[in-house]
């Protein structure tokens, strides 16, 4: 038995929950570097070299490592 569509409704309008800032702001950091989660994350202010534009992280899955921050990014 075929189902039958209700027409599409130009009446119902859907609204978007305002955004947590930080949290957009983390996914942008994600997505423009290709860090893993936990290092946007527990990236903190002492680890980042913004005059050299790297990061250094002491932490990390392969032990320390220095990576360089795109003008993007910073």
């Amino acid at each position: 038995q075929e189902r039958k569509r209700k027409p599409y409704s130009l009446t119902k309008q859907r609204t978007l929950a305002a955004a947590d800032p930080v949290q957009v702001l983390a996914l942008q950091f994600a997505a423009l570097t290709g860090w893993r989660r936990s290092e946007v994350f527990g990236l903190r202010w002492c680890e980042l070299r913004l005059t050299d534009r790297t990061a250094v992280l002491e932490d990390s899955k392969t032990g320390r490592s220095v990576r360089p921050l795109g003008r993007a990014v910073m």
